[in-house]
């Protein structure tokens, strides 16, 4: 009689505690799907849109996209950046220069800092910055806060990439990115003529190459 009634007592608060979780983790709870390529007043976008990417806490929400309805301004033809702040509703162009000017290349593979501040793409757009001359494809960040647009394939001392720099990820905080890139000077002992991947420091400005073995031997191409 005793076993069976901490058996029973046992079943009894496992419910328990699987109700508890279930409640805090919405187990069993139909959830809710909404749209965010949308305009800021909801107009849905006359185009297609691609790769989203989310903040940490669930309220950004990055994509690239054909449309020129999401925001007034957009006028340039180009597949754009943009970010849905979910419980504002708002639709923001990211993929603009500091003084707003919208990219004139296209721009794509968007991603995001965990606290929804940095968002980092790569962009064949030559307009973002004032001194892109290179002619490919770069790796820019946009800084919510600020609005302001830097270039990040670039060596440390500013030298541009002679090659293309592409599908930028970034840290929690925004600091750092990391990307690939076929370009030679980012560091100034590329010689293998690979692919590489890089990280840059966005407070110290610094490029790093991190494809290298520990002792700082370069990767070398199978051809």
């Amino acid at each position: 009689m005793k076993r069976l009634f901490m058996g029973t007592l046992s079943a009894i608060l496992f419910l328990i505690l699987f109700a508890i979780v279930a409640w805090t983790y919405g187990v069993g709870q139909g959830g809710t799907t909404i749209r965010v390529s949308v305009a800021s007043d909801g107009t849905e976008g006359d185009g297609q849109s691609y790769y989203a990417a989310i903040s940490a806490d669930g309220q950004s929400v990055v994509f690239d996209s054909d449309a020129t309805t999401l925001v007034s301004n957009d006028s340039n033809g180009e597949r754009d950046i943009f970010v849905h702040d979910r419980p504002t509703h708002q639709t923001l162009l990211v993929s603009v220069a500091t003084d707003g000017t919208p990219s004139n290349g296209f721009s794509e593979f968007a991603t995001l800092s965990g606290n929804g501040q940095v968002v980092v793409y790569h962009s064949d757009a030559t307009n973002l910055v004032s001194d892109d001359t290179n002619g490919v494809r770069d790796v820019f960040a946009y800084d919510r806060a600020t609005g302001i647009t830097t270039r990040l394939s670039a060596a440390g001392d500013g030298t541009e990439g002679n090659a293309s720099s592409a599908r930028p990820v970034v840290s929690e905080e925004g600091r750092v990115v990391a990307f690939y890139s076929d370009a030679s000077n980012l560091v100034s002992d590329d010689t293998n003529s690979a692919t590489d991947v890089f990280v840059h420091d966005r407070m110290t400005g610094i490029t790093t190459r991190i494809s290298v073995a520990s002792d700082g031997r370069q990767g070398v191409a199978i051809r």
